[in-house]
């Protein structure tokens, strides 16, 4: 029998550096848009900056229109004269949300012109999936049928998949700058994402657990309403925006007790 355990042993060893050998032999996939960038692993940062200097934690897209563009370490976006418009921004990066997920952005908008589609729309936003978005999400998005920016949330784990509130009603002269902070908190037996608004709490919502999934973060102008609807002067600027794990230094909210 002792030769038999010696055997099998033997075998389990000369199995585990066969499976340790194949998995080192894979490729690497990169999602940058350059060949020698490589994807950084989830549980490797805590934190994903919209900054200048370093175009490699971004990549952007265009289908139609005016493509975004950075403005310092601001990202400045343009509505379009044409149909089938997507301008994005997308990090290359992602976070794992854990006890805590932090979404800001410093955002100006100046809507010109209204659409007749809410699909029409500036967005700023968290989401795990970058393919289809049709996942798990929650940030802020402004349909240009008017001036509202709204808060929402978004999972097939919610009923209805899509939930949203209106926040904040832009006065038709000028451009503000405006604060946007959306915060994920996963306190004991409860999820919820906080929405302020220049440090103001506007609205508590219940979310699904998503503790380990790993979150980008996006910041786009669509536009797929016909050619004659011109919203070409339309303008959305986002500053300051970043997405951060705050469960390492314990930022942690506790206004569940609101939550609506």
């Amino acid at each position: 029998m002792a030769s038999l355990r010696k055997a099998h042993a033997g075998f389990i060893i000369a199995l585990a550096l066969l499976i340790a050998l194949t998995v080192l032999a894979q490729p690497i996939t990169s999602y940058s848009a350059t060949e020698t960038h490589k994807a950084v692993e989830p549980s490797a940062i805590n934190e994903i900056v919209l900054e200048a200097n370093k175009p490699d934690v971004f990549n952007s897209y265009n289908t139609n229109g005016t493509p975004p563009y950075m403005s310092g370490n601001s990202a400045v976006f343009y509505g379009s004269n044409r149909t089938n418009m997507y301008s994005d921004i997308v990090s290359l990066t992602s976070i794992n949300a854990n006890k805590s997920l932090v979404l800001e952005a410093s955002v100006s908008t100046s809507i010109k012109n209204l659409s007749n589609t809410g699909e029409d729309q500036f967005a700023v936003f968290a989401t795990d999936d970058t393919t289809k978005y049709k996942s798990d999400e929650f940030g802020f998005v402004l349909p240009e049928t008017g001036n509202t920016w709204y808060a929402y949330i978004q999972s097939p784990q919610i009923p209805g998949f899509f939930v949203w509130k209106p926040l904040l009603t832009l006065e038709p002269s000028g451009v503000v700058q405006h604060s946007f902070k959306a915060v994920y908190s996963n306190v004991g037996l409860l999820r919820f994402v906080d929405f302020y608004v220049d440090g103001k709490l506007l609205w508590s919502a219940f979310y699904p657990n998503v503790s380990g999934q790993s979150f980008h973060m996006v910041l786009c102008s669509h536009k797929v309403s016909a050619e004659n609807v011109d919203l070409s002067q339309n303008m959305m600027i986002i500053g300051n925006a970043s997405l951060t794990d705050s469960s390492a230094n314990g930022a942690q909210n506790l206004s569940y007790f609101n939550v609506l």
